[in-house]
């Protein structure tokens, strides 16, 4: 079982990292290139793990990428940037995350639903399926073969063109669906109405 401290450490990290930089006071619009600097600066002053700084800026990413998508704002000031571990945290740092805290994400992103961004879905596809965040963001309801179980991936969105690309490499890979993604997507099918381009995420 996972720990409550463990629990705790998650939902510290999600409520206190990233909702109140990104919540309503604070318009998505006004940020400028320095603004997504500081926030990167901020990670690193944090006295939280590498690992749970990594897990923010990926979906403070996910989110300027949604925003892009669907016009909220007329850029991703954060494409092209990377949250770097510094060198000497690195060896320490640098290790999957535990099936045990991998279902503390999946378990705490399910009973927590943001109301733009489906972070459950982006949960599974990395944890489950190993997707990419451009891979998954790029993701159209016809790379889906619910029958067959498999999710073709061979392009991912690319926010800067605002288009879909070949993912690096040009390489085009079949994924298996588990159990615990193919409900999900089965029923996100049955009650979501369908995006006009019929991408997953918008």
């Amino acid at each position: 079982t996972v720990g409550k401290s463990r629990l705790d450490d998650i939902q510290w990290s999600y409520k206190m990292h990233i909702a109140p930089y990104l919540d309503a006071s604070r318009q998505m619009k006004s940020f400028t290139k320095e603004d997504i600097e500081q926030y990167i600066i901020k990670l690193h002053r944090v006295k939280i793990s590498e690992s749970t700084k990594i897990l923010i800026w990926q979906v403070f990413k996910m989110l300027f990428q949604y925003a892009t998508m669907h016009d909220y704002i007329p850029r991703d000031l954060t494409y092209g940037k990377k949250y770097i571990i510094p060198k000497e945290k690195r060896a320490k740092e640098e290790r999957p995350y535990s099936p045990e805290e991998q279902q503390a994400l999946l378990s705490y992103s399910h009973n927590h639903p943001d109301k733009e961004t489906d972070t459950y879905l982006a949960f599974l596809l990395t944890i489950k399926a190993g997707l990419r965040l451009g891979e998954m963001i790029g993701l159209r309801w016809q790379d889906i073969d619910l029958n067959n179980r498999t999710i073709t991936v061979g392009e991912q969105y690319n926010s800067r063109e605002d288009c879909r690309t070949k993912t690096k490499g040009g390489n085009i890979r079949s994924i298996f669906i588990n159990k615990d993604l193919l409900a999900y997507l089965s029923e996100l099918k049955s009650t979501r109405t369908p995006s006009p381009q019929n991408y997953l995420f918008l």
